[in-house]
């Protein structure tokens, strides 16, 4: 079955979609949705940097596979109108919002404008991971987090989306403004926020803790730029951990 995808890159549209569900990006009466942060390079000379600067779409969907995943394009949209549908989404008590890897993102969105959010239910799958699955491991990417979740199904579909990237990196922050989305891309931008929202309903633990460790991140991101926070943990031989992990 095709993967449903709303694409908005324009004011008419973004706004339609906000009157629709009350100023948020929440869609309504979805209990869990992965929200995956796009990010790009901002110059041509930076494509190649291991960490690009700049977010270009924002993609929200559940674990539902009939549920339409919403992609939004930021550079056509009105920056007041992603800062107050990002608010409301972030800190909706009756939405768990699955995220992935979020300091630069915390920084960037700062930077952009989304000022003090209130993170309510959120959580960062790398936090989860570290916290749950195995200690040792800071910066887990989706392969390693979808291995922990155990279906098949969505370790190939993690392969897949993987291998997609690589092809379509490295992308500038100004073709996602000059060229239109692919029907390919828009589906791999969808399924990823789709896997976020499924692994988090599989990883059997303890979520509470790791909403508090998100927010924690969230706000140390923005004091280090965008930087990590880590402690060197005495009982495990100096190992680093993510400095949240302390909570």
């Amino acid at each position: 079955m095709m993967l449903p995808v709303k694409l908005i890159t324009k004011e008419s549209e973004l706004q339609s979609f906000l009157d629709k569900n009350e100023n948020t990006f929440t869609p309504s009466g979805t209990p869990t949705v992965g929200v995956h942060f796009q990010v790009a390079a901002e110059h041509q000379s930076d494509a190649n940097q291991k960490e690009p600067d700049q977010v270009v779409a924002i993609v929200i969907s559940s674990d539902v596979p009939s549920e339409v995943a919403v992609v939004l394009v930021l550079a056509s949209l009105s920056k007041n109108r992603i800062i107050t549908g990002l608010k409301a989404l972030l800190s909706d008590p009756l939405v768990v919002k699955v995220v992935y890897s979020v300091h630069q993102v915390a920084y960037w969105l700062h930077c952009y404008g989304l000022h003090d959010p209130s993170l309510v239910q959120c959580v960062d799958l790398q936090l989860l991971y570290e916290s749950e699955v195995d200690h040792t491991i800071l910066n887990a990417d989706v392969l390693q987090i979808t291995s922990a979740c155990s279906p098949e199904p969505a370790t190939q579909l993690a392969t897949s989306m993987h291998s997609f990237k690589t092809r379509m990196n490295p992308w500038i922050s100004e073709e996602w403004a000059s060229k239109p989305l692919s029907e390919k891309l828009q589906r791999s931008l969808a399924q990823t926020a789709k896997l976020y929202a499924s692994c988090y309903s599989k990883i059997p633990a303890p979520k509470a803790k790791c909403t508090e460790m998100t927010s924690a991140r969230w706000e140390l991101a923005v004091i280090n730029e965008g930087h990590p926070a880590i402690w060197f943990d005495p009982a495990a031989d100096n190992q680093p951990r993510s400095l949240e992990c302390l909570i």
